[in-house]
């Protein structure tokens, strides 16, 4: 397909496209929410996982202080 064949193509398409001109801005609001949202999302797992992650060393912690005072 020539260039000449595509700009026809593409002015045949333009009503179509001219009719969802208006729906752009909050499709991209849509599209810019979401990706914000899928981020929060996995910032929330990454601090959830390092949570966990700090009481089990706290436990562990606590228990070989506990365990070292108790035999000494």
């Amino acid at each position: 397909m020539g260039p000449k064949a595509k700009i026809n193509k593409l002015l045949k398409q333009f009503p179509e496209f001219a009719q969802q001109f208006p729906e752009i801005p909050s499709l991209l609001y849509k599209a810019l929410d979401n990706a914000q949202q899928r981020k929060l999302a996995l910032l929330r797992e990454h601090i959830d996982s390092h949570q966990r992650n700090t009481l089990w060393a706290m436990i562990a912690a606590a228990t070989l202080i506990s365990l070292a005072v108790w035999f000494q």
